[in-house]
């Protein structure tokens, strides 16, 4: 088990196992979306020179990272380390990124409303996938879980390892892979993602015609089909699919359809 946290301290990733607490995935710098190298570089060059950034007021100071930048990285929640959440750490930058900037210099700075609410759970994932295009805080799926856990003979992926060969199942997840060789007969191999593991599809020609704009649109998935276990694999023949709508979320995740 480990957490994954956006680190303030790396470009690349490494795996924390310091202090008493559960180990860390840390994830540098390199996966913060349009964040340039040679910011990157700053900042790092900055903190081993001088030390350690004791707030994001210091950070900007020592850094004159520009605006644009440090909403990136407030948006992935780098800024955590100082105690702030993504929306505070945004409005923080707005409030104080600017000051330093010539197109700004001498105007008044922006303020942070009051009582501004943390992003909810969805919000989070969005911000996620936005900032760095994995998912950080949770998986998207565990969202929608609690409502499909009560339904008769719904599975998770860890969960079908116990069940036996040939029975119907019911399963859930994100759409991540999609393969159709031509040497296939027209059948398509599907990978459902939920938060515990991977399901293998099989989708047979008629079926997969029954429920094309189903499968090629819908980025969550909840699948009906037979179980099938061979030689330690696990794949599920599919007899109908249905789409887990989530229109709040429906444009984000789809990015992580990797057809």
């Amino acid at each position: 088990l480990f957490f994954v946290v956006i680190s303030a301290g790396a470009v690349r990733f490494f795996v924390d196992c310091t202090g008493d607490s559960i180990p860390a995935l840390r994830i540098g710098f390199r996966l913060v979306r349009g964040l340039r190298t040679e910011i990157v570089e700053r900042i790092l060059e900055e903190r081993d020179a001088q030390g350690p950034f004791d707030s994001l007021e210091a950070l900007i100071q020592r850094t004159r990272t520009a605006t644009h930048a440090l909403l990136k990285l407030a948006l992935s929640g780098a800024f955590a380390c100082f105690g702030l959440e993504r929306r505070a750490a945004l409005w923080e930058v707005l409030s104080k990124g600017q000051a330093h900037e010539a197109l700004f210099a001498g105007h008044p700075i922006f303020t942070p409303p009051a009582n501004q609410p943390e992003l909810n759970p969805w919000e989070e994932v969005l911000a996620d996938v936005d900032a760095t295009s994995v998912f950080l805080s949770q998986h998207p799926f565990e969202l929608v879980y609690p409502g499909l856990q009560k339904k008769r003979n719904f599975f998770t992926a860890e969960q079908l390892k116990k069940i036996p060969h040939k029975r119907r199942v019911l399963l859930g997840g994100l759409s991540v892979i999609k393969q159709r060789p031509p040497t296939a007969g027209g059948v398509l191999f599907m990978t459902l993602e939920d938060h515990t593991g991977f399901h293998n599809l099989v989708i047979y020609r008629q079926v997969f015609q029954r429920y094309r704009q189903t499968i090629l649109e819908e980025p969550v998935l909840l699948v009906q089909g037979i179980l099938e276990k061979a030689d330690g694999v696990i794949n599920i023949k599919v007899e109908k699919v249905t789409g887990i709508h989530m229109e709040f979320a429906r444009q984000k995740i789809q990015m992580r359809d990797f057809r």
